[in-house]
This record gives C-alpha cells, structure tokens and sequence, in this order.
C-alpha cells in the first residue's frame, strides 16, 4: 500500500533550532506491505519520509533556514475484532 499526507511538527526553541515554539507543517509520503494471518491477525512494515520546509536554525556561522527530513520504519501486529 501507499500513503501520502500532510504532516504537523511541533517544535520548541533550543538545541539549534530558532523557530518560535509552535507548530510548523511538512508532508509525508510513504508505502508499505500488510499480510493478513487467520482469525483477524495480520502484520506490517511501513517506510515513511517525512519533511518539514523552511525551519529557522541557528549556528555558530548565524541564523539560516533549513528542510528537515526524517525516515520512518514502522512494524506492526494487528489484530481486527
């Protein structure tokens, strides 16, 4: 399966990053395989990369802004009742 969707970061100042405390928005694209078992169990394993544009960060050269990108493995153990 695929998934694709609008993400929200909420970040707070410190550690580098200058951005006002608050949340900021980025995107989320992303796929991964389910396999169903029986008696409603099934299991899966997700990619995602995450986003997040225009963050302001401070460095020891000034103030600049940067995109943030994270990848996201997920594994999971489903059970539908």
């Amino acid at each position: 399966y695929g998934t694709a969707g609008l993400t929200m970061t909420k970040f707070e100042g410190g550690r580098g990053v200058s951005t006002s405390g608050g949340w900021k928005q980025g995107y989320l694209v992303g796929g991964g395989v389910e396999q169903g078992f029986g008696g409603g169990l099934s299991a899966k394993i997700e990619y995602n990369y995450v986003m997040t544009n225009d963050v302001s960060t401070t460095t020891s050269s000034g103030k600049s802004k940067t995109d943030l990108r994270d990848h996201v493995i997920k594994a999971g153990l489903n059970y539908r009742f």
